[in-house]
């Protein structure tokens, strides 16, 4: 006899209704992988924010200092125009000639080197601004901010906006929910199926669930030749040519495991302590540095009026000395030691203004918070060394 071949056409649309019991796997690694990419982008947010506001307001204060020299610069090259014509017409010393083109000499490079500070800066401001590298002739105004906030409201705003905080809070929140998740596994797999049938479709609902995790389901189908029992004709009481409705029921229950759910949330139990640890842990951690940054910026404020005191004396000290040379009653080394004095005491004085930038604006991305916090603290605490 010859062989005969027989197709089946069957057609089949499922729809998932809900599912209750543990999260599924998928969501908890795509709420983990959300975390990771929010908490990750503030982080560099905030760095970059930082960066900035450093390097702008390093650079107002440098373009500051570059204009006191340019104007020293001239003061000195007026005078060394002074005395060489003085020296030509034999009143003044060639030795004075030379302290004035030394005068000029020193001057002139002091504004080279902040001329190429100031340019390094703009170079890397616009790194982070994203503007071409061409652009340094972009001009910037402004003034550094005033930082007035109590030490505790900055410690509380660190706390309430730290990503790393936020971040170990949702992984214990996250944990906690495993803890309590273990519950589930105590109940049974199964796989639960009821709907209708006729000689070629059938519909109904799926239950299925393993491992703690239960979805509801709807289906349909239907057949091109008369239903042979699908899921086979020793669940149902119907046969292949009988219509109505119809459960199958498959329930699986292990009898004894070893204690293997008891040590799983045990396990879990102990992760969720370790995690509320390590979050307890960092705060406290965070408090500590929030408080020494505080520290930091109150000293350095200190500094800050220390170098401007100096700076002021270092100052009248060179005039002093200046009169004194005029009247023959002081040598050039003598008016140029205190003219070395002073100009160092100038350079640390705007090297403290610059620190005390560096050390505000750490403070404030400690805190993640970079608005004006002018009226934020109408009763700020005093400086303290």
């Amino acid at each position: 006899a010859a062989a005969t071949n027989v197709t089946y056409h069957s057609l089949r649309v499922t729809q998932t209704l809900f599912e209750f019991g543990k999260d599924n796997a998928l969501d908890v690694t795509l709420r983990d992988s959300q975390r990771a990419a929010l908490f990750d982008y503030e982080e560099i947010a905030r760095q970059v924010l930082r960066d900035t506001r450093i390097n702008f307001f390093t650079i107002l204060l440098l373009t500051r200092q570059l204009a006191g020299q340019t104007n020293s610069l001239a003061n000195f090259q007026n005078r060394y125009d002074t005395v060489s014509r003085l020296e030509k017409e034999q009143r003044v010393l060639e030795s004075d000639v030379l302290t004035a083109r030394l005068n000029v000499l020193t001057v002139q490079s002091r504004i080279n080197g902040l001329e190429k500070e100031i340019l390094r800066r703009k170079f890397d401001l616009l790194h982070l601004l994203g503007f071409p590298a061409g652009r340094t002739d972009i001009p910037l105004t402004g003034t550094v901010e005033e930082f007035n906030l109590a030490m505790d409201m900055a410690v509380d705003m660190a706390l309430r906006r730290s990503p790393d905080i936020a971040r170990m809070r949702a992984a214990v929140a996250e944990q906690a929910r495993k803890v309590r998740e273990t519950g589930w596994d105590y109940l049974p797999d199964m796989n639960v199926q009821a709907g209708w049938k006729d000689e070629k479709s059938m519909a109904g609902v799926d239950l299925t669930g393993a491992d703690g995790l239960y979805t509801a389901s709807s289906f349909a189908e239907t057949f091109s030749d008369p239903y042979t029992g699908r899921f086979g004709s020793d669940l149902s009481l119907l046969g292949e040519d009988d219509e109505g409705w119809f459960v199958n029921l498959a329930v699986e229950l292990p009898l004894f495991e070893g204690l293997e759910k008891r040590g799983q949330y045990l396990k879990e139990r102990g992760l969720l302590d370790r995690a509320r640890h390590d979050l307890r842990a960092a705060i406290e951690g965070l408090e500590s540095d929030i408080r020494k940054t505080y520290q930091t910026v109150l000293q350095q404020r200190r500094q800050v009026d220390f170098s401007r005191e100096t700076m002021e004396i270092s100052r009248e000290r060179l005039r002093v000395q200046e009169r004194l040379k005029e009247l023959n009653k002081a040598t050039d080394n003598e008016v140029e030691t205190f003219r070395t004095s002073y100009f160092s005491a100038l350079d640390a004085y705007y090297l403290a203004q610059i620190n005390l930038v560096s050390a505000q604006e750490t403070l404030r991305y400690a805190i993640r918070n970079f608005e004006p916090l002018d009226g934020a603290n109408p009763n700020p605490e005093p400086k303290q060394p």
